[in-house]
């Protein structure tokens, strides 16, 4: 699952955190349909628009919580 996502996508949109962007959602939606296992029902759920919020943010707080994720991936 893991590995065909990897292939299809790269490192960087797997790996690396963007609050509106490339965050969790987009890692869960692309492992399950790398794998053929999405359905329309979970793709809703999981793609709950998180965005709005997010960008609702001041850019200060947006580039902390970027960062501070980001730093997690090293270890």
């Amino acid at each position: 699952m893991h590995e065909r996502a990897l292939n299809a996508f790269g490192k960087e949109r797997l790996y690396l955190y963007n609050a509106s962007s490339t965050n969790c959602q987009l890692f869960i939606t692309d492992l399950l349909e790398n794998s053929g296992l999405m359905k329309e029902i979970i793709k809703k759920f999981v793609m709950q628009d998180a965005g709005t919020l997010i960008n609702s943010l001041p850019p200060l707080i947006q580039n902390f919580i970027n960062g501070i994720t980001n730093s997690a991936s090293f270890f």
